[in-house]
């Protein structure tokens, strides 16, 4: 699925044309050989028919509205920055972090928030993927799993705890061997004064690690649990005056501060790569 240049779905079928353009957007604004297209979209297994059919599917490209010029060498798509979901998915991440990192947690959560709401789907879906695209959607989808749990942080540092205890465990049940979210409803479990219930997440969690891949959790996970099991007031301490700031900017400012939708500032113009 992609947009025209009027902000309208266009869906470009399944099959060479959307493996086509996927392989021109890994490799925007720059130069991609005939002869590393043409490997690619046959995998090494090109009919006679190969060249001439390239030039009727970028005929066909073109007619969506996809920016390809042909160039001695091969061809080239032209994507601004704010026109790939991909591109605009890494900039919302990297200003979440910076601001995560910086403790300014109100433009963490809209920003990286901002990101995960670009997320449409597997990345690449229908498409019959070659290494560097399967590289490609893998990264995608390692950074979307790492954004969201910086988002979890982030609430979770806000005193949001009760609110990210359903998302949690749903995301818990889809990365069942992934320690940080398990923190994360263990801690969010007992701040909401659910103690035996973060314990069961810690015991479920350990069963799964130990069965699965030998291993037992790591020591910042056991930590945690020690202090579940104390009663450790240091672990309601991180979110106490942030929750206080976000009641009080509540009051002040009639809105919480959940995230808007994508700015209409944007080009409409996107190369989605999802189920769309």
């Amino acid at each position: 699925m992609m947009e025209d240049t009027a902000g309208q779905s266009v869906d470009i079928g399944n099959g060479k044309l959307r493996h086509l353009l996927a392989l021109f957007l890994l490799n925007a604004n720059t130069c991609t050989p005939k002869h590393w297209l043409v490997e690619h979209l046959w995998h090494s297994h090109a009919p006679r028919s190969a060249s001439s059919n390239l030039k009727t599917y970028i005929t066909r490209l073109r007619r969506f509205g996809v920016p390809i010029a042909t160039q001695t060498d091969g061809y080239v798509i032209t994507v601004a920055p704010s026109q790939l979901d991909a591109d605009l998915f890494e900039n919302y991440a990297i200003d979440g972090r910076k601001a995560l990192n910086r403790g300014d947690l109100y433009e963490a959560a809209t920003a990286l928030d901002a990101a995960t709401r670009l997320w449409r789907g597997d990345p690449l879906h229908g498409i019959n993927l070659d290494k560097e695209l399967s590289l490609w959607a893998e990264r995608l989808r390692e950074s979307f799993r790492l954004v969201t749990e910086d988002l979890f942080e982030a609430r979770l540092s806000l005193g949001r705890h009760r609110e990210i205890i359903g998302p949690l465990k749903t995301w818990v049940a889809k990365n069942p061997l992934r320690e940080r979210p398990h923190a994360q409803l263990m801690t969010a479990l007992y701040r909401d004064g659910r103690r035996a219930d973060a314990l069961e997440v810690y015991r479920d969690l350990r069963n799964s690690l130990v069965m699965q891949v030998g291993l037992e959790p790591t020591s910042a996970l056991r930590e945690l649990q020690q202090q579940i099991l104390l009663e450790d007031s240091r672990i309601n301490a991180e979110s106490t005056v942030h929750m206080m700031m976000e009641r009080a900017r509540t009051v002040i400012y009639g809105a919480n501060s959940s995230v808007p939708h994508e700015s209409k500032n944007w080009n409409p113009l996107r190369r989605r790569l999802d189920t769309g």
